[in-house]
């Protein structure tokens, strides 16, 4: 078992406020829970980089692997109190590049059948390993990694010459560096290659390349440390465009098929609304017929009324005229009785 899982780095160490004395003191007190743990080694040196000037990093060594994960839990009171980062160190076997990464993501790559599968992650926490049968399903990669924390999603992508790659998203940073510590790893009988992930863009500003002064004259005798660092780099920046890759594509086909489910959800309410457009028309088609159905019974009334008033006017007429005749009777005989 290596020794890396007993040891820590501790980053950003301001020199005005601690010395290697008082380091030791603070994460024996904050790392060790009885008498049988404490501290091996502590190694405490300057950064060699300006924008790191005034501060220290080191490497603090323990007897007991519980504490470092008891320091790990206590990652985020260290950087309120005093704004120092710690990290579990992983093995020399791991490229340096990688072990430089403090992104929570892995890349995995799986032999299988003397193929070359790739996991990868792409976003922070984020693990991502090769889909190669139908064994490896959702559930049994919760599953396995679930035991190295939380995961929070797993997503099923897509590589060229490839069966597919997994994406899967732990809830803390952490777990990607117990994962490789772990390492070998199998699943379903298939050895894991992991490496760890971060976008290929950050992982080229790690290179020394970078930090190259021009003017400095004595720059030909770093030439061969430099290639031997970029050496370290261009593979893993290759898987790591790659997956970026992958993921784009993903996240394109995500937006594709949003767009689809979309629009059909547009199509179905155009449908929907054509329904009702026909179903309100031909109502108001009948409700025309009414209309004019009951323009037609109206004029059919007013007909009739205007018949049965001119009739009428004519009896009132004629009763008018009986009347006056019956008057001019009773008046004549009245007349007729006196004489």
């Amino acid at each position: 078992m290596s020794v890396k899982i007993r040891q820590l780095f501790v980053g950003v160490i301001d020199n005005e406020i601690w010395t290697q004395e008082k380091l030791c003191a603070y994460f024996t007190k904050h790392g060790t829970m009885n008498d049988d743990q404490y501290i091996l080694d502590c190694q405490m040196m300057s950064y060699n980089e300006r924008r790191f000037e005034g501060k220290s990093f080191a490497f603090i060594e323990f007897n007991d692997k519980a504490c470092v994960d008891l320091c790990m839990s206590k990652r985020d009171q260290f950087n309120e109190e005093y704004g120092i980062t710690i990290k579990r160190l992983l093995p020399d076997t791991i490229p340096k590049c990688q072990r430089l990464i403090s992104s929570p993501g892995i890349v995995i790559r799986m032999n299988s059948s003397g193929e070359i599968l790739f996991l990868s992650n792409y976003f922070p926490k984020l693990i991502i390993f090769q889909k190669t049968d139908s064994l490896f399903t959702d559930v049994n990669i919760r599953s396995y990694f679930g035991t190295y924390g939380n995961i929070l999603d797993v997503k099923m992508l897509e590589e060229e010459n490839t069966a597919g790659i997994c994406f899967i998203l732990f809830e803390h940073s952490d777990s990607s560096d117990r994962v490789l510590l772990d390492m070998p790893h199998y699943l379903n009988g298939q050895i894991l290659s992991i490496d760890k992930y971060s976008s290929p863009e950050y992982v080229c500003s790690l290179s020394q390349y970078r930090c190259i002064d021009e003017n400095d004259a004595s720059r030909i005798q770093r030439w061969y440390p430099i290639f031997r660092n970029l050496t370290d780099f261009i593979l893993p920046i290759h898987v790591l465009y790659k997956t970026q890759y992958a993921l784009l594509k993903y996240s394109f086909n995500q937006q594709i098929l949003t767009n689809q489910e979309n629009l059909k959800k547009i199509k179905e309410n155009c449908l929907e609304f054509e329904n009702r457009f026909n179903d309100l028309k031909q109502k108001c088609d009948q409700l025309c017929k009414i209309n004019d159905n009951l323009q037609k019974q109206i004029k059919e009334i007013d007909d009739n009324t205007s018949k049965k008033k001119r009739e009428y006017e004519d009896q009132i007429q004629e009763q008018k005229k009986r009347n006056q005749e019956l008057q001019n009777a009773i008046l004549y005989l009245s007349d007729n009785s006196k004489l």
